[in-house]
């Protein structure tokens, strides 16, 4: 009984409905459309910084490690999904490593900002510890994406479920109520996804159907061209080609029909990996050659032949694609791979905020807090070897209480600080972290109730442009979560705050995002970038701004978040699975104090109060007591008395020190 009473508390799992799925997965696509739509040649497969659509079209062709990060784990997401194929994502992230070998590097680092058409370094050239930390951190969970690919069956059913979701756009888009032929081809396509069987025959052969009904309905619908619905129609027939040409580039026996006697030929209906292809390809080629016989029809032994030859040519295409994937996860190895020496303050156990290479100077300001997106920057660190474990324990873990848990404060007291190193890093219960996160979301859902508007603050563009026309962007946050001061002043909510809010709190944060989704705040790619409610920002008789804007770190964190919670924690699991870092672990469970000092979370709080779960401790808020309260401390030696009053004095065997 003791046992179980000393057992910490569960935390119960938010389970969503159908409805709700459906919703995020939906929402998962939109994101992803932007990287298709802007991580491409032109840009040499680098994320342009930002797409802003209002008040006119124009992409920002600058990029950051950040960005660059997000994105190749955006691709991994993507193919996650099911909405790529493993050879688009292999193509895409390859494409982008080639780029990155012909980027200027310091010390390993990347700068700050690069052109994504010249490749050129912008000036002035920057290392930003928290951006190459974000970028070392990315590229080891990616990497461990590619190990786990060996083993990962050719076809799969999940490429069904990335159109399932693609086709509930199209749906959203279309008057279905009105439009008889697409409403039995997507009733026809849930049924028939529900019963197919996880094999390459099987998945080809519904593809194939799937194709030339969705070409049958496209004839009898009315769509004008250069409109969203026409963009989903033919991405959904996009996805269903690509998942048709990956089953027989890698199967291409299946392309014509197989003699009913041979059908039953593990080399003809297996499902395997490109290490199992690779292991056994002796035995399956000999299993062909036994198929052989004067018994069969000199069509059927043609038949043999051909599958001879493609075989010889699958086999060769997988031995390309292991050395491919190996070669992306030496690269991740190498990518990540940087001297910190330059940014880490020996003295203090710090990072450096960052390092003006062009002046050779280093930032006077550091990563002094816990609670700060940096933290996954030191944690890489650490894991790899570059800074002492010191700088983990030198971090400030100032807290505060302003919803009644115990939660660490940030610097400017937003989402972004608090929730960026969740999309990799794992969380564990009962920690200081974990309660961290669990407090600041209540934090945030309370203070979008009293402003009476959406919650979700965080760093953003708001209502202010440039001559340029372009949105400025800075970080907002909670009054009380943060150090800085004026949070209050702005009033600025950023929907893919409450997209991370997922990993956290489901049933919140969808509820909220559905609310957004309501009063309009959503776009061809998701949500746009925030609405601001500030009245100093705003135009005469309007009581709210939407920055039309899309940014593509903001896309990638989204993508993440949704994955996260709709995959069950993908990228977690990779991270937990490099081994630098399962040495490392133990530094994100720490538990949480049992007795400390709250910061006064307003500017008018009368002091800081203590509590304690295990002795009892007096909290004592005045001055004006009958008799002056007294706290005693000594050694023996040395002894310390201070009263409510401020009074007090010091003693070292016998000598007065202080007084």
């Amino acid at each position: 009984l003791v046992w179980w009473l000393s057992r910490p508390l569960s935390s119960i799992k938010t389970k969503l409905n159908v409805k709700q799925e459906i919703y995020l997965r939906k929402l998962a696509r939109k994101t992803w459309a932007f990287f298709e739509d802007f991580v491409v040649q032109e840009d040499n497969w680098l994320p342009p910084d930002n797409f802003q659509q209002h008040p006119f079209p124009v992409t920002a062709h600058r990029t950051s490690p950040t960005n660059i990060g997000l994105a190749l784990l955006s691709n991994l997401s993507a193919f996650d999904f099911g909405y790529i194929t493993k050879s688009q994502l292999i193509e895409r992230t390859a494409n982008t490593f080639e780029t990155l070998k012909r980027l200027d590097r310091y010390n390993g680092h990347f700068y700050n900002w690069y052109d994504t058409k010249t490749l050129q370094t912008l000036h002035p050239r920057y290392i930003s510890a928290v951006d190459s930390g974000n970028l070392a951190g990315h590229l080891l969970t990616l990497k461990q994406g590619f190990v786990e690919m060996h083993h990962q069956k050719i076809s799969g059913i999940k490429i069904f479920n990335g159109l399932h979701d693609t086709l509930s756009i199209v749906a959203e888009k279309l008057d279905v109520k009105v439009n008889d032929s697409f409403q039995k081809y997507q009733q026809q396509f849930q049924s028939d996804i529900e019963l197919i069987a996880e094999t390459p025959a099987a998945i080809k052969s519904k593809l194939e159907s799937l194709s030339a009904d969705f070409d049958s309905m496209l004839s009898s619908l009315t769509v004008t061209p250069e409109t969203e619905t026409k963009y989903w129609l033919e991405a959904f027939d996009k996805q269903i080609k690509n998942a048709l040409n990956e089953i027989l580039m890698l199967q291409p026996w299946l392309a014509s029909n197989i003699p009913q006697k041979f059908k039953d030929a593990e080399v003809f209906s297996g499902n395997f990996s490109f290490a199992g292809l690779s292991l056994r390809a002796e035995e399956l080629m000999q299993e062909i050659k036994e198929k052989y016989s004067d018994e069969n029809t000199p069509e059927e032994n043609l038949w043999l032949k051909n599958v001879e030859v493609d075989f010889h040519a699958v086999l060769i295409f997988v031995k390309e694609r292991i050395i491919l994937l190996q070669t992306l996860i030496t690269s991740c190895d190498g990518f990540a791979d940087m001297q910190y020496d330059f940014l880490y303050d020996a003295s203090r156990h710090l990072l450096t905020i960052g390092y003006n290479v062009e002046e050779h100077r280093r930032d006077g300001g550091f990563y002094d807090l816990l609670a700060s997106e940096a933290r996954l920057a030191s944690f890489v660190a650490i894991a790899q070897g570059k800074i002492p474990q010191d700088n983990w324990f030198a971090l400030g873990r100032r807290l505060t209480n302003v919803s009644g848990a115990t939660t660490l404060l940030s610097w400017s007291g937003s989402m972004f600080e608090y929730l960026m190193p969740n999309l990799v890093m794992p969380s564990y219960e009962n920690t200081l972290l974990d309660q961290t996160t669990s407090g600041v979301i209540k934090t945030q859902v309370d203070y979008g109730r009293q402003q009476g508007v959406p919650w979700g603050i965080s760093e953003s563009g708001y209502n202010m442009v440039d001559a340029s026309l372009n949105y400025q962007y800075r970080a907002f946050g909670v009054p009380g979560l943060g150090f800085k001061r004026g949070l209050g002043e702005d009033l600025v909510i950023a929907p893919y705050a409450s997209v991370m809010a997922l990993m956290i709190d489901p049933e919140a944060a969808v509820e909220n995002l559905e609310r957004l989704s309501e009063e309009g705040n959503e776009g061809k790619y998701g949500f746009f970038e925030s609405i601001d409610y500030t009245p100093s920002r705003l135009p005469r008789g309007k009581s709210k701004a939407l920055i039309q804007s899309f940014m593509v770190h903001h896309q990638g964190m989204s993508l993440l978040s949704l994955a996260h919670l709709l995959l069950d924690q993908p990228m977690q699991k990779r991270f937990e699975a490099e081994p630098p870092f399962q040495a490392t672990l133990l530094l994100l469970q720490e538990q949480v104090p049992k007795a400390t000092g709250f910061y006064a979370s307003s500017a008018d709080a009368m002091e800081i109060t203590t509590s304690s779960t295990v002795s009892e401790m007096r909290v004592i808020k005045t001055s004006n007591t009958p008799l002056p309260e007294v706290q005693l401390l000594s050694n023996g030696n040395y002894h310390v008395m201070v009263s409510n009053g401020g009074g007090g004095y010091s003693r070292w065997n016998g000598y007065a020190v202080t007084r």
